[in-house]
């Protein structure tokens, strides 16, 4: 947007003034039809006053009566008849021509009085153009305040939709550990929030919600039918250079292919495919600093490889977006990560420190939809290895308990 002493808009403010003594003064008409169609395309409301003036051109109207009647004193007849000719001339053709270019001028502009005009111009009898002409002008204005009306109506319903898709990603985000997310038992309107994402290119949505939304598909047509859709939004972003929209939908595509059903000899080489997309993602996210979504995307990378038993990875990749995650005090991804390092706890048989962990995840996330299920997957794994409560409980604040935890098991320190 133009600053307002840019030489441009200097240029118009010093013009529309001029423009408007050429309208109301110029003794050439033709210059005064061209003085309002330039002022209405410049559609500066300064000028509505003197274009209403021009639409009513009294004084011009008056004047070409007054020379009608002085033409009668005209001794000879062809003279008198010239002379009427040229007066007729001048109010159909250069006077109407005027008051015509006025009420367009107007219809260009609007407002309140330029709607006023335009209407009292409906009435008018001496010249039907002048009416057809302001008609028609009250009919853009009329168009133009639909259209503004619609555009209003249509961002209001995208803001509504935007807080109502972030909050269904924020209640089924991924990564969610196994049992800490729930999972839909209805629609929730998820479909047509899908839906919307889509025609609005928000990839951010269709990465929140791909798992959740495919979920909800009856038939394996639908799902591919998702697939083929994302796919094609991929490789629209990547052609026109959209980096961040290309990574959420590489990593939407990765997540909607873990939920599409695949036989066990096909699981190996689709796993590997998602960890593919997700490298792609992750290596676009790390080139922008976008620590959310390299956080994100290095914890989905720490449940394959969690699922393939590379703890290596998963030991990596977890601490790399606990890093992210804590230096932005994001206390849900936080618990994220952390139960990727429980898990890997576990599986070295180190039960303690893996119940240290897992309740300080349930510390970060017990105000929210998360706290049963992490209350459930502590209670499950100090049941099953023996843990008591007073080996992992503590009263310390979750986040600076989860700093002092991850330095002291893993040396890693913010």
């Amino acid at each position: 947007m133009e600053s307002a002493q840019s030489p441009d808009n200097l240029g118009i403010a010093q013009t529309v003034p001029d423009l408007i003594e050429r309208l109301l003064n110029s003794p050439d008409l033709w210059a005064r039809i061209d003085a309002a169609q330039a002022l209405g395309r410049i559609g500066d409301a300064r000028a509505v006053p003197g274009l209403l003036v021009a639409l009513k051109s009294e004084q011009l109207i008056e004047q070409c009566k007054l020379d009608w009647e002085q033409a009668k004193s005209i001794a000879d007849r062809d003279a008198q008849a010239s002379r009427r000719a040229f007066l007729w001339e001048t109010l159909t053709a250069e006077i109407s021509d005027i008051r015509v270019a006025a009420a367009r001028a107007l219809g260009q502009i609007g407002g309140q009085d330029a709607r006023a005009g335009l209407s009292e111009a409906l009435q008018e009898k001496l010249d039907p153009h002048v009416r057809q002409a302001a008609a028609e002008a009250l009919e853009r204005l009329d168009a133009a305040r639909a259209d503004s009306s619609n555009r209003r109506k249509a961002k209001g319903d995208d803001r509504r939709m935007l807080a109502r898709a972030q909050r269904l990603v924020e209640k089924y985000t991924q990564p969610n550990p196994p049992g800490m997310g729930p999972s839909p038992k209805t629609d929730e309107g998820i479909l047509e929030v899908w839906a919307w994402a889509t025609s609005a290119g928000r990839a951010d949505i269709l990465s929140g919600l791909a798992q959740t939304a495919c979920r909800l598909l009856r038939s394996a047509q639908d799902r591919r039918a998702m697939q083929s859709q994302l796919r094609q939004l991929a490789a629209q972003a990547q052609a026109e250079q959209r980096w961040k929209a290309h990574a959420d939908l590489l990593m939407a595509l990765a997540k909607l292919e873990g939920d599409l059903g695949h036989s066990p000899e096909e699981a190996a080489v689709v796993e590997a495919n998602r960890l593919a997309l997700y490298e792609q993602a992750l290596a676009i996210y790390t080139r922008l600093d976008d620590w959310a979504g390299e956080a994100t995307c290095a914890s989905l990378m720490a449940a394959i490889y969690r699922h393939w038993r590379r703890f290596d990875q998963v030991r990596r990749l977890s601490l790399r977006s606990y890093v992210l995650w804590a230096a932005a005090g994001h206390r849900k991804g936080i618990a994220d990560a952390l139960f990727g390092l429980s898990d890997l706890l576990e599986s070295e048989g180190r039960y303690v420190e893996a119940c240290r962990l897992m309740y300080c995840a349930k510390k970060l996330v017990a105000h929210s939809i998360w706290a049963i299920s992490a209350r459930d997957s502590l209670k499950r794994m100090a049941y099953e290895r023996r843990v008591s409560p007073g080996q992992y409980e503590s009263k310390r604040p979750a986040e600076a308990l989860a700093q002092e935890l991850v330095a002291e098991i893993f040396g890693v320190t913010l």
